[in-house]
């Protein structure tokens, strides 16, 4: 999914913008996270390293790195309840909480998606636009096809497309309540 360097430092910024509020921390910041790591980061950072390593692994160091990355994304995975494929997410995805939260590796997920805990995406090969939003305890619980801008509501069991997407879904199994017509990072960033 990640082309070349370039990219893979676009898609670092922007998960850190998206998550922290800056393309990089400052240096203080930077010296605290010795002793207070910030492990969605981390996460974050060896899902893309391993993405990226996954397909250019022609020399001996970019194999070493490969298994680097796979191990402390796998093991970052475990400590902070994460099961997420490493290729399902476009860039600027934000994680705001520890907890479980598993996304199949078949599913492909547009820019700007946010995920909170005990949320799922089953291994269906879904199909999601951009500004997607899957809050506490919601569920994807089948294959389907969703537009730009859906939210799906705490607790809701979602089993329905959406491809004109700009919707709010809630309920079990999940109807749609309202129309979208914003972004959901728009409250937080501006438009």
């Amino acid at each position: 999914m990640i082309a070349d360097k370039k990219e893979l430092r676009f898609y670092c910024m922007a998960d850190s913008m998206m998550n922290r509020g800056c393309f990089r921390l400052p240096l203080a910041h930077r010296l605290a996270r010795i002793f207070y790591p910030d492990h969605v980061m981390d996460y974050l950072r060896h899902m893309r390293y391993f993405s990226y390593y996954s397909a250019h692994r022609t020399r001996l160091l970019d194999k070493l790195r490969y298994f680097w990355h796979k191990a402390r994304y796998y093991k970052l995975g475990l400590k902070l309840g994460y099961s997420i494929g490493c290729d399902c997410f476009g860039y600027g995805l934000r994680l705001p909480h520890y907890g479980s939260i598993v996304v199949g590796k078949s599913n492909r997920i547009g820019p700007y998606a946010m995920l909170f805990p005990a949320s799922c995406i089953v291994d269906e090969a879904s199909e999601i636009g951009e500004a997607f939003f899957l809050a506490h305890g919601a569920v994807l619980s089948k294959q389907v096809r969703l537009g730009h801008q859906v939210v799906v509501a705490a607790n809701s069991v979602m089993n329905v497309s959406c491809e004109e997407g700009c919707a709010i879904f809630a309920g079990s199994p999940a109807k749609k309540v309202k129309d979208n017509p914003q972004p959901w990072y728009a409250g937080v960033w501006g438009k």
